[in-house]
Order: C-alpha cells, then structure tokens, then sequence
C-alpha cells in the first residue's frame, strides 16, 4: 500500500497466519480447560504483536496452544484470534475458560466471539487478577488496598472473601463499591464454581515468552520457525520427564502429589470427636 507520494504506507491491520502448535485432542484435553491470553511485542526492525494462548497441565506445566503474529494488538485482530482459537483448539467444548486483562479491545472481542458469540458454543471469562488489582492501585495509588483485592480474590472460602470486603469497605469506601459491581465471578475463587481450579494468572504467557526470548527479534519467518523448533524440544523435554515419573512409579504427577501430601501432613493434625446423640 503506497500514499499519492509514492510512499509505502503500512496496513491499519495485517495478521500473519494463524500456528496452531498441533498437540492434538489428547493433549489438550489432558490440559485444565483455562486457557490464558496476552500480547507481547515484537523488538528490532520489524514491530507487530504477537498474540498467544496457552493452557496448565495437571502438573502445572505451561501448555502453548497458538501463537500468530499482527500488525497491531486491535480489536479485529483479537476477533480473529479468538475466533481460531474456538475453530482449530477447542471445538464444541463448553465452558472454556478465558482468563486476560481487561484492556477495553480484548474485552469486546471476547464478548463477541467467546462469552456472548453470535453463533455457537458459549464460554468462560475471567480476569487476569494482577492486572485487576493493579487497576485499583493505580485508582488509588494504596498498596494495603491493593494486597487486600489480591487476598480477597484467593480466598476459597466465601466468609473469608467477605472478612476481606468488609476491610476493604473500612478502608476505601469508593473502592468497596467498585468493587460491587464487578462480576464476583470473574475476579473471586470463592464464586468461580471451581471453573478455574485457582488459576487467576497469565503465568503460563509468561513461561512461553520466555521460550520465544531471542526470537523476537529476528524476521518475522525465522521468529516462527525459531520458536516451532524451542517448542517442539519444550514438548519432547517434557515428555522425557513423564516417562521417567511413571518409570519410577509415580501414579500422579509431581505437582499433584505435593499437593496430596501436603493436605495428609495437614489431616494428620486434625481429630475427630463422635457424640452419641
């Protein structure tokens, strides 16, 4: 696209096509339905975004689903994304979780294609919890306030939550009725339903954009071949790693035996009294 001078003018909105890193059926469904969205830039000589989604195994691993590359991070762009996501990653399950911040593009391209589509099989959404935190920091430039928000949303126990509002309450009334009018479920544990099993983060973004670190730097064909190849030794790495657990007997993976183990070390303390009634 040239201007009357004959100067190259860049597109408003040019998206690259579309990797779905092809992990098949299995695999996604061995991951916790909750998948995490983000953009992050492109450095160097050639700028863009790059768009990503990624999942949470049982042993708490990132699982990358997608990655494309864009002109800008637009609501179009996001629309597209989102729509590929639901074609090529998770067709016809419901209920998938989307967790991202709540930048006023990517809100409206989920409403329109993910929890209120048109046409189709509805979803999930929720907050990313830093962001929605930092939102209120940034209101009230109070960090006690803010570390309450972040309690209060992790809390599992809805009494907890409301022991925490009612501090919140005490110490900023405006926030305390922000805070109302929010969806409980998108930014709380205690009213997620256990949809999100505690997942209330872009963590696992965040793990894949290290695996990219280097590659965004370079033109846009050797950045995708680039980190095609980091991830198809990230996935061979941890396939390696199950093979070696259940060699070794393990009938669950480490993550998830922590997990029990520390609840039974829990349990040990606890005692149980019968009454003849």
């Amino acid at each position: 696209m040239h201007d009357s001078d004959g100067r190259f003018v860049p597109p408003r909105l040019q998206v690259y096509p579309w990797l779905d890193l092809g992990m098949g059926g299995v695999g996604k469904k061995k991951a916790l339905m909750v998948i995490c969205i983000d953009g992050t830039h492109l450095y160097g000589k050639y700028t863009g975004k790059i768009l990503i989604a990624t999942g949470t195994t049982t042993n708490n691993k990132a699982f990358p689903f997608a990655f494309t590359v864009v002109w800008e991070e637009s609501c179009n762009a996001w629309k597209w994304f989102l729509r590929n996501l639901r074609k090529h990653v998770v067709p016809g399950w419901e209920d998938v979780i989307l967790i991202s911040d709540r930048t006023a593009r990517i809100l409206h391209a989920v409403e329109r294609m993910w929890t209120d589509p048109p046409l189709g099989i509805r979803g999930q959404h929720r907050y990313y919890l830093r962001h929605f935190c930092a939102n209120y920091y940034k209101s009230t430039n109070n960090l006690l306030l803010k570390n309450l928000i972040w309690h209060a949303a992790k809390c599992h126990q809805r009494r907890k939550l409301n022991a925490d509002l009612k501090k919140i309450h005490a110490l900023n009334e405006k926030a305390f009725t922000d805070l109302m009018k929010e969806d409980a479920s998108k930014w709380t544990i205690a009213h997620d339903g256990g949809r999100c099993w505690g997942i209330m983060t872009t963590n696992d973004v965040e793990s894949f954009n290290g695996l990219m670190k280097g590659a965004r730097f370079v033109p846009i064909n050797a950045c995708v071949q680039l980190t095609f190849y980091r991830l198809v030794k990230f996935f061979a790495d941890q396939a390696a790693e199950a093979r070696v657990m259940r060699n070794d007997g393990h009938h669950f993976p480490l993550y998830v035996q922590q997990k029990i183990d520390l609840y039974q070390s829990r349990g040990m303390t606890h005692g149980v009294v019968t009454y003849d009634w």
